[in-house]
């Protein structure tokens, strides 16, 4: 019997590990001992696979979800409130005054007042009412945070004023570019890929859909595409600075789906392209 350097005794049990992740230690070391008729301790065994973090990888049992009834309902309510108040108060606030960071003109503020209350439906939106801002208060964007996140009244905005709000808002959140450019009817939407992955590993795909931005038109014609595309081009680039992924949405326009294909980002051949077709 042959007594394996320790390259070699790496590679083997790497190797066995890919074929069968879920197989005990025990059962490492017969077939290793088995197949390749070596002298091999246990203990000798045990301080490979430790040091190179190739012990078993059993997945836990399944379990199947309860049901998202009535009862789920309150315990989600309940627990995302709880959440909230506790990262706040257990975490963010104590920290901010470990550190002093207010000194350096940041504050934490709390939401009081219904940001948007008259939308057209039955039930006024309260959007983002009892949540938290944590902002610089040196950014030039801080009046408009104050003025759209914190007002001092809560805020009556119409369905006919909800885009130019929604502008206001982002521009508040510092996002590089609007989300409703001047236009109506048919819409092109960029949706956030990246906050859709997420979402899908946390409850499944659902159906899900992450807007980031909308370019609305009134026609949607060919000689139109040429906007869409610089437009799109500069909020890929801008969301790429912040580490997201837009892809987009084509539904409403076909012909310019066939031409892309479906969720596709442009690439600088395509903008290419879409310049010599508006030619």
């Amino acid at each position: 019997m042959a007594i394996p350097d320790d390259d070699n005794l790496l590679t083997a049990v790497k190797a066995l590990r890919i074929k069968e992740p879920a197989l005990a230690r025990a059962k490492v070391l017969q077939k290793l001992k088995e197949e390749n008729d070596w002298e091999l301790s246990e203990k000798r065994l045990k301080a490979c696979m430790d040091e190179h973090a190739l012990n078993s990888t059993t997945a836990p049992a399944s379990i199947t979800p309860k049901a998202r009834d009535a009862a789920y309902d309150e315990i989600a309510k309940d627990f995302f409130e709880e959440f909230t108040r506790r990262r706040v108060d257990e975490v963010s606030k104590p920290l901010i005054e470990k550190y002093d960071i207010k000194a350096y003109g940041f504050t934490l503020r709390q939401i009081s007042h219904a940001t948007m209350i008259d939308m057209g439906r039955p039930e006024p939106d309260k959007f983002w009412q009892g949540g938290y801002v944590f902002a610089d208060t040196t950014s030039p964007l801080w009046p408009y945070a104050q003025a759209i996140l914190l007002p001092t009244a809560q805020l009556n905005i119409t369905r006919k004023a909800h885009d130019a709000y929604e502008d206001k808002g982002g521009k508040a959140l510092g996002y590089p570019v609007p989300r409703f450019p001047p236009g109506s009817e048919r819409r092109i939407a960029y949706t956030g890929q990246t906050e859709r992955e997420i979402f899908v590993s946390l409850f499944g795909d659902r159906g899900f859909e992450v807007f980031g931005f909308e370019y609305l038109t009134e026609i949607g014609t060919k000689p139109d595409w040429q906007r869409y595309l610089l437009h799109y081009d500069k909020c890929v680039k801008a969301m790429k600075s912040v580490g997201r992924v837009l892809f987009i949405d084509l539904d409403e326009y076909p012909e310019l789906q066939e031409f892309m294909g479906e969720g596709m980002g442009f690439t600088k051949e395509q903008v290419h392209a879409f310049h010599a077709l508006m030619k």
